[in-house]
């Protein structure tokens, strides 16, 4: 049968597409909760073989999501209209906003960290942390006995899904087939949606970095990207509430999506930063909005990370670090070179505040920034997995409050060698 081209209703239909998650052969239903914006909503999930389904209501209508976990292809269901949306596993779609697949793609580009176990439904979990620089893009609460997350959060979004009220044992293979009489139906990709604050960016500054300026709730600057250069974002809590900052890349007036958005919380006193990888030929601007707060904004152009690099970078000298209070000396111990994608174990003596952490960072990168990074509290020695490229890396003790570096040891990863 041909497939119909089909639009209306669907633009928020595909904010729920998924992709399949690696697990175990395994069956279970469960209840699933899914909170977005505040308001909470319940369906049934099923589960079996890697294979999983589960219900949503958009505007009214009841939508089924099916995902086949031996292909990874996704089908999207419109009972009311006896029509379904399907989608390969590299289909951009599949990919977009529901937490599941958030995490299935996130966790094979980004850094993941692992912070301890929690029991989900009686289920005990481990808990995953999926981020990129100092912003958290997704956390997964992940069964061991189902190969699956039975929690999902993504911050950016005010979005959480939870399992719960599980049931093990075999599912109806019905449920993960299309319904006979049910046409394919091609849906038409719409823009991704503009902040709400687009209009005011074209009245705001544009200041060429460095730069430091200090801005209340609301406050915009603009930045023009030079090639060959990042731009490294640090932003300092100078008011008594939480504060957060917003960086956003922008061409033609517009945000460029495809979740290129990053977004910092940081506390009061604190700092928190991020370098942004832009270059004039995709992007005319570099944005940075308060959202929350009064935050000083700081600003300098970097060179880009090693893998990023296509020529020789200019880049502004570094500033100097400042000294940490007297009564803030940490000390670490770690080897001098590792294979990558190893696993270091680091020695140290610090404050072993309960957020410090130790890091395995590029040298240029800010305190705040890191490629992998393990808690203090986690234990001693620390283990940190060592970077997936290889090259000349630092392994940083950093006092969490205010990004702090108190000590430092250089660190070789080498490349992997033919036997």
């Amino acid at each position: 049968m041909k497939p119909q081209t089909y639009s209306r209703g669907w633009s928020v239909l595909l904010l729920l597409v998924a992709t399949a998650v690696p697990g175990r052969a395994a069956s279970f239903s469960a209840e699933l909760v899914d909170t977005r914006g505040g308001q909470t909503r319940t369906g049934p999930f099923n589960y079996q073989d890697k294979s999983y389904r589960f219900e949503v209501v958009e505007n009214g209508q009841t939508l089924i999501i099916m995902v086949d976990g031996q292909s990874g292809t996704m089908r999207l269901l419109n009972p009311s209209e006896k029509a379904y949306y399907e989608g390969g596993p590299d289909d951009p779609l599949n990919r977009i906003s529901n937490p599941f697949g958030t995490y299935a793609f996130y966790s094979r580009k980004q850094d993941v960290r692992v912070e301890g176990t929690e029991s989900i439904a009686g289920i005990a979990c481990t808990k995953q942390v999926v981020s990129v620089q100092e912003q958290i893009l997704v956390r997964a609460w992940m069964s061991e006995e189902f190969g699956f997350p039975l929690k999902v959060e993504v911050p950016i979004l005010e979005r959480a899904v939870e399992l719960r009220n599980i049931k093990r044992g075999p599912q109806d293979p019905a449920l993960f087939a299309v319904p006979a009489g049910y046409e394919l139906t091609q849906v038409k990709a719409e823009e991704e949606p503009q902040p709400a604050w687009v209009d005011q960016v074209a009245g705001a500054p544009v200041l060429t970095p460095p730069f430091e300026k200090t801005l209340a709730a609301g406050g915009i600057v603009r930045m023009r990207p030079q090639a060959g250069r990042w731009i490294a974002i640090e932003g300092t809590n100078a008011g008594p509430g939480q504060g957060t900052f917003t960086q956003a890349p922008f061409k033609g007036g517009k945000y460029l999506g495809g979740g290129s958005m990053g977004t910092v919380i940081v506390d009061p006193g604190d700092s928190g930063a991020m370098n942004v990888g832009a270059g004039p030929d995709k992007t005319d601007e570099i944005i940075v909005r308060v959202n929350e707060g009064t935050m000083t904004i700081k600003t300098a152009f970097v060179a880009p990370p090693p893998r990023f690099r296509t020529a020789p970078a200019a880049a502004e000298p570094s500033p100097p670090e400042a000294a940490p209070a007297p009564d803030l000396t940490a000390e670490i111990t770690a080897p001098n070179s590792v294979d990558i994608a190893a696993c270091i174990e680091v020695a140290w003596k610090g404050p072993a505040n309960k957020d410090d952490f130790i890091s395995v960072a590029l040298p240029a990168q800010p305190p705040g920034n890191y490629v992998n990074r393990a808690l203090v509290r986690d234990g001693n020695p620390a283990k940190v997995w060592a970077p997936s490229d290889p090259g000349e890396y630092e392994v940083r003790y950093i006092l969490a409050r205010g990004a702090k570096l108190l000590a430092k040891a250089p660190i070789t990863v080498n490349p992997v060698t033919a036997p």
